[in-house]
């Protein structure tokens, strides 16, 4: 679970093609355990095999010393969100557009509230935003989809 002082999750991103480099990725905690629980809840009658051991490392988590709950929950939050495969369609479209997105100081994934709200917004200060509610990534090939034209747009 997300906590206060939980830091937000970076990853380095290197275009493969070319030497170009795009700012790491900041992704709020928020939205990560919110991607993974829907996720869990969805799978819950389907794939015992994806939820099993995630919910043995959520009791396990709850069975240790509570200061170190909040940070073990993150990381595996974390880890579930990279299973789904969120952060590497998020690599592989900000990659496709890394010749354009040199002026970008930092990218930042973060939660919308309704869909209207989703999209990719880029800030006076250089900031690329990325805001997608929860949902969106059910199906992740919608979101590489949308998350491709919105960069184009941006």
């Amino acid at each position: 679970m997300a906590q206060d002082g939980v830091q937000a999750v970076k990853s380095e991103i290197r275009n493969p093609k070319s030497a170009i480099q795009v700012p790491p990725v900041t992704y709020d905690p928020a939205l990560i355990e919110s991607v993974v629980r829907r996720r869990v809840d969805a799978a819950a009658d389907t794939d015992a095999v994806w939820t099993a051991p995630y919910r043995d490392e959520l009791n396990e988590i709850y069975e240790s010393p509570e200061q170190d709950r909040s940070t073990a929950f993150a990381a595996l939050d974390r880890r579930y969100f990279n299973r789904i495969g969120v952060p590497a369609v998020v690599d592989e479209c900000l990659a496709a557009q890394a010749p354009k997105l040199l002026r970008a100081s930092s990218v930042t994934l973060i939660s919308a509230h309704a869909r209207s709200e989703e999209g990719v917004d880029v800030t006076r200060d250089g900031r690329l935003v990325l805001r997608y509610r929860p949902a969106a990534f059910d199906r992740v090939d919608r979101f590489r989809a949308n998350l491709r034209r919105e960069l184009i747009q941006a």
